[in-house]
Order: structure tokens, then C-alpha cells, then sequence
């Protein structure tokens, strides 16, 4: 985990416990990890082109790519902020 902001819940939902007779809240994703998503294929799709372009034999590697998708994410919530 990170001690970044992460935007908070991206799709909340709260439901009706039938065995406690109260709602329950799910979070599910958030914000932060939903745009770290969103900005992966294009991520992949970015790398994949200047490996290609260059003429490098350069395998993409899972650990950059989650990391990049992150910081695009990080800027796009500096972003919703201002």
C-alpha cells in the first residue's frame, strides 16, 4: 500500500445486511487504482511503440508498467484537485 492520497472510493455502494439488520458499505476500488487502470493500456500501448520505434530488443516489464500507470494517476488526481 502507499501513503498517497488515493481520491477516495471510485464507485461506493451500500447495501442491506440481512444478518445484521444494517447497511453495509463497500468501497470496492479507489479512485486512485481506478485511474491507475484506466491509463494501463495506454501505458502498455506507449512502451510497446517505442520499443518498436527505437529497434530495441526491450521486454516490457510488469513492475514499470504498474508504476507508470501510477504516476499518470497520481497527476490526474493532482488534477481533479485543483
Amino acid at each position: 500500500m502507499t501513503d498517497k492520497p488515493d481520491g477516495g472510493p471510485a464507485s461506493p455502494l451500500q447495501d442491506w445486511d440481512p444478518c445484521i439488520h444494517a447497511p453495509r458499505s463497500h468501497t470496492g476500488l479507489s479512485i486512485r487504482d481506478w485511474f491507475a487502470g484506466m491509463a494501463l493500456p495506454s501505458v502498455v500501448a506507449a512502451m510497446e511503440n517505442n520499443k518498436h520505434r527505437d529497434g530495441l530488443p526491450v521486454e516490457l516489464v510488469p513492475d514499470v508498467v504498474a508504476e507508470t500507470a501510477y504516476l499518470f494517476a497520481d497527476a490526474m488526481l493532482i488534477a481533479r484537485g485543483k
